[in-house]
């Protein structure tokens, strides 16, 4: 089984998540699938970019969330972003075949904070 979940649905939801004001979540897109032997994997994308003139480290947490936009599952994610950078990520990650058929958007969180050299 594979299911595919994108588009506006947490959209909300990454704007109010994303503590950062710099790294900026430009797209992003997962998908959630199963195989007959009972593991699931998920797949997610973002296209980051930073909008401000310094290097940052971004920490990121990857929130699976249920159809009433409750978190059921939580991924983590580091990346740094030079000046003015726009990056793409791209994740396969292994979750508990329990949660698959709740899991229904997804939402990014960052946390930012200026690289120190």
């Amino acid at each position: 089984m594979t299911r595919y979940l994108s588009g506006a649905l947490a959209l909300t939801l990454v704007t109010q998540l994303a503590g950062a004001q710099c790294i900026q979540v430009m797209e992003r897109d997962f998908e959630v699938s199963t195989n007959e032997i009972g593991s699931a994997v998920v797949e997610w994308n973002a296209e980051l970019e930073n909008q401000c003139r310094k290097t940052l480290d971004a920490d990121l947490k990857i929130h699976l969330l249920n159809k009433n936009e409750e978190p059921v599952y939580e991924l983590l994610d580091k990346t740094t972003l030079g000046v003015a950078e726009s990056q793409a990520l791209k994740k396969e990650v292994y979750i508990p075949s329990r949660i698959v058929d709740e899991v229904d958007g997804f939402a990014i969180e960052i946390v930012e904070r200026e690289r120190q050299y």
